[in-house]
């Protein structure tokens, strides 16, 4: 009989000489849990506490990962609103009726619009337009010669690429990854080795959601070293390259593999310093990068390495770039708040979850971090100290 996740801590345990109370004090978990999880009475972990479990016990957390032992998952449900983008990229195995094929000026307009409302936060907006937009540009594709099949693949790619990141929006990973799969295919089509490597990186970003960590760094790290940079290139060029080792360096410092991580950001550091500010435009929006991504980055991996006071510390140096994604921005801010949380600075947590609440509520709600931190503070403060702090507030909107 294979062993379990809960058999392999108590065996990594033991040979770290460690007692079942000392080693809860260490990951930051309750002695319950260890009990439990040891005992076979539960086998769901948070990937929060693997990560903790893994840094405490030497081991990477695809290790323990290895052993089994599903994950606590807010189940979202699945909705109608995805059903019209589900049968664009999984479509019955029959031809599609004729017509005109659409206007590629047409398509491009609906890409840029699809893209502000991304970075506006406005998600369902954006799932309801996404459908059309594919459609529209694979018919458009299909139809242009010469040139313009060339324009046409490389509006594909972008299509599929900006639906792939409402998707994950959705917690749809898997429908994310097919959306960056089309994007490749039409970008390969281009002969567009960036927005090759753009949907590559989504896709590492789907592993690491899916926690298949080994795979989203060796994702990263492939696609980096394919477009590594030489001698004079373009800004969008850097920022691509930058953006793939934040992503492998995230990746590796969630799978406990902290030399690796560091490595990663000091190169991704190098970069954002030939760039000098942060770089994003509406044509290359998912290439953002810049010194305000890699702050933001080494935050988060202080964070994940179990370091709440660096992260604060490094927090305090961070300042907003004017071309930034918002969702990375957001992302950031929670953990931010999660750092407040591990230093008893309940009030200050509670202020900042309340500030990105107010700034983007369709993003916040749908964020399994946010919900984790709301409960965390709710089962470390009072009814009455919620209530001062309109923790109760954040507590409805998340419901």
């Amino acid at each position: 009989m294979a062993e379990s996740l809960g058999e392999r801590v108590a065996e990594l345990r033991v040979r770290a000489v460690l007692t079942q109370d000392e080693f809860a004090e260490r990951a930051g978990v309750s002695l319950t849990t260890v009990r439990k999880l040891e005992r076979g009475a539960r086998d769901a972990v948070s990937l929060p506490t693997l990560h903790s479990f893994a840094r405490v016990l030497g081991v990477t957390t695809s290790d323990l990962l290895s052993y089994g032992g599903p994950l606590d998952r807010d189940d979202n449900g699945d909705t109608a609103d995805l059903a019209a983008l589900r049968r664009v990229l999984v479509p019955v195995p029959v031809s599609p009726p004729g017509g005109d094929a659409p206007n590629i000026g047409d398509v491009r307009q609906g890409l840029i619009e699809l893209t502000r409302m991304y970075q506006a936060n406005r998600y369902k907006d954006a799932l309801a337009l996404a459908p059309g937009l594919l459609i529209a540009a694979d018919a458009a594709t299909g139809a242009a010669t010469g040139d313009f099949a060339v324009v046409g693949q490389r509006l594909a790619a972008r299509s599929y690429l900006m639906a792939s990141l409402v998707l994950l929006q959705f917690r749809r990973e898997d429908l994310s990854i097919t959306a960056a799969e089309r994007a490749i295919r039409a970008a390969e089509g281009a002969g567009d080795e960036l927005l090759r490597a753009s949907a590559a990186d989504n896709i590492a970003w789907n592993f690491t959601r899916q926690a298949r960590l080994d795979d989203a760094e060796d994702t990263a790290l492939f696609m980096a070293e394919a477009i590594e940079p030489h001698g004079e290139v373009t800004e969008i060029h850097l920022a691509q390259y930058g953006r793939l080792l934040t992503r492998a360096s995230s990746s590796a410092a969630r799978n406990n593999r902290p030399a690796a991580s560091s490595g990663y950001l000091a190169t991704a550091k190098e970069v954002a310093g030939r760039l000098r500010n942060d770089y994003m435009t509406v044509s290359s929006f998912w290439a953002a990068f810049g010194p305000t991504t890699v702050d933001t980055i080494e935050v988060e991996n202080a964070m994940v390495m179990g370091e709440a006071d660096r992260a604060l510390f490094l927090a305090r140096r961070v300042r907003r770039g004017k071309a930034i994604r918002e969702t990375t921005w957001q992302r950031y801010l929670l953990t931010v708040a999660e750092a407040q949380l591990a230093t008893k600075g309940y009030a200050g947590a509670a202020k900042t979850l309340a500030g990105v609440h107010q700034v983007a509520p369709e993003w916040f709600v749908s964020q399994r971090l946010a919900r984790r931190l709301i409960h965390a503070l709710q089962d470390a403060t009072s009814v009455r100290w919620a209530r001062a702090n309109s923790l109760d507030v954040l507590a409805q909107a998340i419901k």
